[in-house]
């Protein structure tokens, strides 16, 4: 069995802030990952990914990067929408959308 290789990484753009946020993973990273998600509840509400170099006889964060920026650690948490509704009320607050990033005055019109 090949050892699990995870790569949380942010796409960096062209004046060289991160941008997409990506996951790169194999087949037995993907299946370590999807399990430990399924295993989250209101009990076990998260866990830990920390660089491999931090962990090495753990599964754990590869930072050798795709083409962006790698993160080195991350903590992915459960939360129901009861303990949001509790905890943190701002999150349950309708999405904005595509609309709302695009209000605004309207560009003047240039004469030529």
């Amino acid at each position: 069995m090949a050892k699990t290789r995870i790569t949380f990484e942010f796409d960096i753009d062209d004046d060289g802030k991160p941008g997409e946020f990506n996951i790169y993973l194999n087949p037995e990273a993907r299946d370590w990952l999807v399990s430990e998600l399924l295993s989250l509840d209101e009990r076990n509400d998260h866990f830990h990914l920390w660089s491999m170099a931090w962990t090495p006889d753990e599964v754990g964060l590869s930072q050798l990067p795709y083409r962006g920026k790698v993160i080195d650690s991350a903590k992915i948490l459960f939360r129901t929408d009861a303990w949001d509704e509790e905890h943190f009320p701002h999150v349950m607050q309708p999405q904005p959308t595509l609309d709302d990033f695009n209000e605004g005055p309207e560009p003047s019109k240039q004469k030529d």
